[in-house]
């Protein structure tokens, strides 16, 4: 079953996500990636917005047709959202622990402040 999400490389390999792409980059033949990416056109990025709705990202896609500077791109991209999401910004004033989110901080000073 093919799955309509997935992008189809030219030789019949298959990327099934943006984080796939960027690690799998480098191992893509540099002529298929060429059929893929071109001064014509730039199949990758329209996948990355259609597909994934990450218009940024395929903005900057769309910069290069050098396959090393997609990887990087799509490669900082990642790290930059990783990086983000495990920056704890959200202090408990009353017993300084930290949190990723205000959801979480909501719920532990119910849980750990409020009294029962």
């Amino acid at each position: 079953m093919k799955n309509e999400k997935y992008f189809y490389l030219e030789d019949g390999g298959v990327l099934k996500s943006v984080k796939e792409f960027g690690m799998k980059l480098d191992e893509i033949p540099n002529h298929v990636f060429k059929l893929h990416v071109n001064a014509q056109k730039n199949d990758f990025a329209l996948w990355v917005e259609h597909v994934f709705k990450q218009k940024k990202l395929a903005d900057e896609l769309k910069t290069t047709t050098n396959k090393l500077e997609s990887q990087v791109i799509v490669l900082k991209r990642l790290l930059a959202k990783k990086t983000t999401k495990s920056i704890k910004k959200f202090k408990c004033k009353k017993c300084d622990k930290a949190f990723t989110s205000k959801v979480g901080l909501s719920v532990h000073d119910t849980l750990a402040h409020k009294k029962r």
